[in-house]
């Protein structure tokens, strides 16, 4: 059961400046009284378990989730996904002295077509929490879609795997559609409406990256 004032706090552990300010607006907010409760990733850190289990949990039961994208990591991504996939409403943060290596935010797209709103230090966040109203939950009740029960996410590059896989589910005669980032949308960006929308009624879905270099924030969250 959901806790509609409770509000769960993603983010990426590194670099730690992120943390670190996020934290102490939390701090700050509950020394304050206010009303809503927040609760951040790293308060549910029990030796022995995997974080990204209790995460999920948590988040289905939180009320919204506020997502920091400061600097994206495979994490984070995935829960705000995980959130929104839930009907919660997600208010996401970037913290604007961090900058992103290359053009990330712009690759992925979806982030800044949806929006979020940008802090300096952890009064500036802790304003933002506090102002925060996540209104009524989205709407994402969709039919399934038994005529195309498959969602092919291109990736931006065409390697041996994706097309391997492509075969497949072509000999197998599934009926499919997809988003080519080469034809769809303007550098292969997602509209934040049709991305739910469109992802939200197929039966399966395949997800193709870019192969990249591991980076040292892109780890799991385990601790033994």
């Amino acid at each position: 059961m959901s806790d509609d004032h409770a509000g769960f706090i993603v983010y990426p552990s590194e670099p730690t400046v992120i943390g670190d300010t996020i934290e102490r607006a939390v701090t700050s907010f509950r020394d304050r009284g206010f009303k809503r409760r927040y609760e951040t990733w790293p308060e549910l850190d029990i030796p022995g378990r995997f974080i990204a289990e209790q995460v999920l949990e948590r988040i289905s039961s939180a009320g919204f989730v506020v997502g920091d994208i400061s600097r994206l990591n495979f994490n984070v991504t995935y829960e705000i996904g995980y959130a929104i996939g839930l009907g919660l409403r997600v208010f996401v943060v970037k913290n604007r002295m961090i900058e992103p290596p290359g053009n990330e935010h712009r690759d992925v797209g979806i982030f800044d077509t949806i929006g979020y709103h940008e802090y300096s230090n952890s009064e500036e966040l802790l304003g933002y929490l506090r102002e925060y109203q996540p209104g009524t939950s989205l709407n994402i009740a969709f039919r399934k879609n038994i005529k195309a029960p498959v969602y092919l996410n291109q990736g931006k590059y065409r390697t041996d795997i994706e097309a391997t896989i492509i075969s497949r589910i072509k000999k197998a005669r599934l009926h499919f559609r997809s988003f080519d980032p080469h034809v769809m949308y303007s550098a292969g960006r997602w509209r934040g409406e049709f991305t739910i929308c469109d992802r939200s009624v197929p039966y399966a879905a395949a997800v193709f990256d870019r192969p990249c270099k591991p980076m040292p924030w892109a780890r799991c969250r385990f601790r033994s």
